[in-house]
């Protein structure tokens, strides 16, 4: 599988830091963390 050279870009600041780097991408965290805690809650 080849990776755009985008995507190679996030993936390697994924791995070096799992750091929401702005605004949207903590929000995005916030709303995941959200629907898992209404996931587990579901079990």
């Amino acid at each position: 599988m080849r990776l755009s050279p985008c995507a190679r870009t996030r993936k390697t600041k994924q791995a070096d830091s799992n750091e929401p780097e702005n605004e949207t991408d903590e929000q995005i965290w916030e709303d995941v963390k959200t629907l898992r805690k209404g996931v587990a809650s579901l079990n």
